[in-house]
């Protein structure tokens, strides 16, 4: 060995460097894909919030409406309330002065009786009642033989010949 060796040859780099310009090349086409798609995408975007600020003020000026006629109703519903919380307290005084009253006395009076008192008053009751019965079984009877004794008082015609006519 001994000698000097003489240097390998050089590296050829160019293929290295063609494949480095196609890579850079390819990304920078995928690249300005990316930027289109993202163009787009970004106009997608702003329709749909235009479309979402149209809908948005379209739901106010429904809302502005649905509250003015929510106010009309609620309104109307405390005006009502107020006429019936005026009529209540007016039913309510007359109950307190007219039937809690009567109620009272009605109380009182039947704490006054006594279980002969009950009796006496029931006994008293029973017996006008069939006083009733029978002054209204006598006046029917009365008018049933009134009944009986004028038709019976009327003549009946006399038979023609021994025959009777029948009617037919």
């Amino acid at each position: 060995m001994g000698g000097k060796s003489k240097a390998p040859p050089a590296p050829n780099y160019q293929p290295l460097a063609a494949a480095q310009v196609q890579s850079a090349q390819y990304s920078n086409e995928v690249a300005r894909e990316q930027l289109q798609l993202a163009r787009e995408q970004m106009q997608i975007g702003r329709d749909q919030f235009g479309v979402a600020q149209e809908q948005w003020r379209s739901d106010q000026e429904r809302l502005d409406r649905q509250e003015a006629r929510w106010d009309d109703i609620i309104n109307d519903q405390l005006r009502r309330q107020d006429e019936l919380d005026t009529q209540a307290a007016a039913d309510r005084r007359r109950y307190e002065q007219v039937f809690q009253p009567l109620e009272d006395t009605l109380v009182a009076e039947s704490r006054g009786y006594t279980d002969e008192r009950n009796a006496l008053r029931g006994d008293t009751a029973a017996g006008r009642a069939a006083a009733d019965v029978s002054n209204q079984f006598a006046a029917a009877r009365t008018a049933a033989f009134s009944a009986s004794a004028s038709s019976s008082t009327k003549r009946m015609p006399p038979i023609a010949k021994g025959r009777r006519h029948v009617h037919r």
